[in-house]
């Protein structure tokens, strides 16, 4: 269920500075005293949208708008506001409040505003049932803005504050052998300051997962951990990967696993912040791929044709420095293969062993690319037959690659 609406702001605001800012210190508008009474509804089970001069026939144009959703029962809800591009592309996007009247005065009092977003941040939280008022105002420097706001409403969800009641991801368990197509799931939440939410995975398979949390208002964190004593509790050996950039930087992990159940921890270490945190995982080889075109990991035919494309992830140790796999290419097109590193500096090249000796030789690579750092390497390769795809290290340390065969 989606609500969208549509309303436009205009005057001068001043924001506080930016440390009480962080520290949810409510704004205070001198347009009115009880500025709650003159929200707006945003209706649940209703989806309109209303022109931006449709709010603003009270005038003074104000610099703040408010919005109030009546919740029935506890929902899930998603919320976020920025500028319309149906007026102009370089509008700003304004700010976005969460607000609960506790003492029910149709003011906002010290305490009361609970979430802040902006830049288009989605504000993400379970809210129990009761009336919720919502806050759109002019970001800094910024004197007029049309702007939309829009709202979903899904099943509570329980904050996954612990192990035990970490969200779980069950289509982890598809991945296969098979499984070369992505799947991903994405999560929206709110992170209570120094608070924990945990998301697990499980693979029956060896698999790739990708990790991405962004979105934030404040400093959210991104960790990768295994119970290793399966005691349901964080100790310091748990923890897999860590991901501590600053400030709002989005975190990630991307990592090959060995089949197991493991956790993804997001936590913060300041104020209270939404987050926008996306998983997506697929198959890996079964075994780490062979440094020869004699242990190569057969991936089979490929049929360029079929527009069936076939992704891989993997990894490769500080002392290994390239995997082989063999393809047989059963369309006249060949096949084009895109590959992205994800840690360190892989590159690629195909090879066609045409004398059957099982070594790279002189004339036999048929197509190669070696973009530095992490820039992506894309080739293709014509006619069917039978190639070995080589990937290796450009970079020291360990690497971790996605493959994408179409």
């Amino acid at each position: 269920m989606k609500v969208k609406i549509r309303s436009h702001l205009e005057g001068p605001l001043t924001i506080q500075d930016e440390a009480s800012f962080q520290a949810l210190e409510p704004r205070i508008f001198l347009s009115a005293p009880k500025p709650l009474r003159s929200a707006m509804q945003l209706h649940v089970n209703t989806a309109f949208a209303i022109d931006g001069g449709e709010i603003s026939t009270h005038p003074p144009l104000s610099p703040v708008a408010y919005f109030y959703l009546d919740l029935p029962s506890p929902k899930h809800v998603i919320i976020n506001a920025y500028g319309s591009k149906d007026y102009d592309h370089d509008l700003p996007d304004p700010i976005l409040e969460l607000i609960q009247d506790k003492n029910a005065n149709s003011a906002v009092d010290k305490g009361e505003v609970l979430v802040v977003a902006n830049n288009e941040i989605s504000i993400a939280k379970t809210l129990g049932a009761g009336r919720w008022f919502f806050r759109a105002s002019l970001p800094a420097g910024a004197d007029y803005t049309p702007f939309e706001v829009r709202t979903s409403t899904s099943d509570p969800i329980e904050p996954p504050t612990t192990f035990r009641k970490s969200v779980f991801w069950s289509a982890s368990q598809s991945v296969s052998a098979a499984a070369t197509t992505p799947l991903s799931a994405d999560y929206y939440n709110t992170l209570d300051a120094t608070d924990n939410h945990y998301y697990a995975v499980k693979f029956n398979h060896r698999a790739g997962l990708r990790a991405y949390l962004d979105l934030m208002y404040a400093n959210v964190d991104l960790q990768l951990i295994k119970d290793v004593n399966g005691n349901g509790k964080l100790d310091q050996s748990d923890i897999l990967i860590s991901s501590n950039r600053t400030r709002n930087k989005t975190d990630y992990v991307n990592t090959v696993l060995d089949p197991g159940t493991y956790l993804l921890r997001v936590f913060s270490t300041g104020v209270i912040s939404p987050y926008h945190l996306q998983l997506s995982a697929v198959t890996a080889p079964a075994v780490d791929p062979g440094s020869s075109m004699a242990t190569a990991f057969d991936l089979g035919s490929f049929d360029h044709g079929a527009h069936q494309p076939q992704m891989y992830m993997s990894s490769m140790s500080p002392s290994n420095r390239r995997d082989y796999y063999k393809i047989t290419a059963t369309d006249l097109d060949g096949a084009i293969v895109t590959l992205n590193s994800l840690e360190g500096d892989v590159d690629i090249q195909v090879i066609h062993d045409t004398n059957g000796n099982g070594l790279p030789d002189d004339g036999e690579t048929v197509a190669s690319s070696s973009n530095p750092g992490l820039a992506t390497d894309y080739l293709y390769f014509t006619n069917p037959g039978t190639y070995f795809i080589r990937i290796y290290r450009a970079s020291d340390g360990a690497a971790t690659y996605q493959m994408k065969i179409e």
